[in-house]
């Protein structure tokens, strides 16, 4: 008796551990994406958030609706990497490692609420053969709003199985810090609030559930807008700005014209043309709408018609099918079950995926918001699958709902749909070979989900390789040392995008901008250069529109004074002045 309660007592400490081993696997086979060079960055917004941190550190505060948390997260980071030329790469690493881990951290703690559905290992499994963190980190806010959305169902799902209340009021505390990241987390408020109730209810005193919802979240929101407010004298916390200005930049789903710029800057200056500007609207997305009805339908038809490419891209084309498949099944196992509220509950979690179609504007980041409610749908429905796998029915369900798909992939010739849902068939024949040769009941059932296992990392492919991470070798970088060197602190410089600039610790100036003015030639854009900027930063974030006038007054107006690459980095100086 004492060896087999040794044994079941080492079983339970390796489940333990387990997590752990998995998460350290995953790691190692994912490093190379936590050592960006600034090659790998977003030039735009991975770069506004990283550069945040230091003007926070530096004494800028930001608007609430400027993710102040993501700020006051590199800011911390910039203190360790400030004295590095490189410090933006350098933060940006620790970020990237700081944010998958909490983002796994939050996925598997969902699961493991979950428990009594499915193995919590799963979830792990999923994470592993589809490692959507490490897509997401160019916008970092948004991995890391997932993480905290997580970790709030985390706390409801606490709620769901202990009834304490205590759990709402930790919900609430972090879905407080989750608004800090991305103002999505605004609209999770309400869909607490009706969470909390419809767990709760018909217990009495349904008052305290939304007490509990509500004061953490607003004593951190509304106590951050108040001592910005007494600090800077602004008690605007900027989200109607900031949500007006995604509404304009979803004016892109009918315009696609680059103009002198880029797409996405000729969708803010052509949705000013057709729906006014935003002070004449009064920065009311309804406003806007309202003058204009016709090209809004036009624009939200658009995105409708996108919507299963973007949901593709999300969740990666050979995994989608598979997934929602799943997904079904395991919300078919919920409502068997008769776990109707649950069900419900994870419905409401999807809710600020709405916000997308309002405004027209869906990144494949936002349909990852609520990656952990299809993970462990997913989850569910792939465990109910391995249990019941000699069951008839079910195999009659899966191989001709598979066969089905498969076919119709290839008639319509969408080949990687063909090929996730080949391979999973592949892995669901290994499994109704494996259960009918071999009758071990419960022993079976991690086999067979290491059948499932291999079929998805045959499908995520090969991971990346080793990587030597070093800095100032790519042109870009070497012309972000050069500017810090030789360029003065105080300097201006004109550029496509930040990222160099910001990292030298210069002010940038954008050519990717809706309120240039209109030059009449290349003499009069240098002419207006020269008075309003140190120096010119060129690399292929230019449009050929402004580069080919920047070229043109080389030797004149601009001296070149750097150059990596064959001249596709290069720093100008205006009015011919010396390094």
């Amino acid at each position: 008796m004492s060896t087999l309660k040794k044994r079941l007592s080492q079983e339970g400490h390796w489940l333990t551990s387990l997590p752990v081993v998995v998460y350290l696997v995953n790691v190692a086979l994912l490093y190379t994406n936590f050592l960006p060079n600034l090659s790998d960055l977003n030039l735009w917004d991975e770069a506004v958030y990283i550069n945040s941190g230091r003007l926070l550190i530096e004494g800028q505060i930001q608007q609430f609706a400027s993710s102040p948390l993501v700020s006051l997260l590199y800011g911390v980071f910039y203190l360790i990497v400030q004295k590095s030329p490189f410090w933006m790469l350098l933060s940006d690493a620790i970020g990237r490692f700081v944010i998958f881990t909490l983002f796994y951290c939050g996925a598997y703690l969902v699961a493991r609420e979950l428990g009594k559905f499915a193995s919590p290992l799963i979830m792990l499994g999923l994470l592993t053969v589809m490692p959507l963190v490490v897509e997401m980190y160019n916008f970092p806010s948004d991995p890391l709003f997932a993480a905290l959305s997580a970790f709030t169902f985390w706390q409801v799902l606490r709620f769901f199985n202990t009834h304490q209340i205590k759990h709402i009021w930790l919900a609430s505390l972090i879905l407080g810090l989750a608004a800090a990241t991305r103002n999505d987390g605004l609209v999770l408020l309400p869909v607490l609030v009706v969470a909390g109730l419809i767990l709760y209810l018909p217990e009495r005193r349904w008052w305290r559930v939304v007490v509990a919802s509500v004061t953490p979240f607003l004593i951190i929101v509304g106590g951050y807008i108040l001592c910005v407010g007494l600090v800077s004298g602004d008690f605007n916390p900027g989200i109607m700005e900031r949500t007006y200005s995604n509404f304009e930049a979803g004016h892109e789903a009918i315009s696609s014209n680059p103009g002198n710029t880029n797409a996405t800057i000729q969708a803010y200056v052509e949705a000013r043309r057709v729906f006014g500007t935003p002070e004449e609207n009064g920065y009311s997305v309804i406003a806007a709408i309202k003058r204009n009805p016709d090209v809004y339908v036009s624009r939200l038809m658009a995105i409708i018609r996108t919507f299963p490419t973007i949901l593709n891209n999300a969740y990666g084309i050979k995994y989608t099918v598979v997934l929602l498949l799943l997904a079904a099944r395991g919300m078919i196992v919920l409502i068997k079950k008769k776990e109707i509220k649950l069900l419900l509950v994870m419905g409401l979690w999807v809710i600020p995926l709405a916000m997308g179609f309002i405004n027209t504007i869906i990144r494949p980041g936002y349909l990852r918001f609520p990656f952990f409610i299809l993970y462990a749908l997913a989850g569910i429905g792939l465990y109910a699958l391995v249990t019941h796998i000699d069951k008839l029915h079910e195999k009659i369900c899966w191989v001709s709902v598979s066969i089905l798909i498969c076919v119709g992939s290839l008639i319509t010739w969408k080949t990687a749909i063909f090929y996730g849902v080949f391979i999973f068939f592949l892995g669901l024949l290994v499994s109704i070979f494996i259960n009918w040769r071999y009758q071990m009941e419960k022993y079976l059932t991690p086999i067979l989900l290491l059948v499932f296992l291999c079929a998805g990392l045959i499908l995520h492919g090969n991971y990346p390789g080793p990587k030597k991470w070093q800095f100032g070798v790519n042109g870009d970088e070497a012309a972000s040392l050069f500017m810090s060197e030789y360029l003065p602190r105080d300097a201006v410089v004109l550029a496509g995008t930040p990222a160099a600039v910001w990292m030298s610790h210069h002010d940038y100036a954008g050519l990717n901008s809706a309120d240039l003015p209109t030059f009449a030639d290349d003499v009069d854009f240098a002419h207006w250069a020269c008075l309003n900027f140190d120096a010119i930063y060129i690399d292929h974030s230019i449009s050929p529109y402004f580069l080919e006038m920047i070229q043109n007054r080389i030797g004149k107006e601009f001296q070149r004074v750097f150059t990596a690459e064959e001249g596709d980095y290069q720093v100008l100086l205006t009015s011919l002045q010396e390094p």
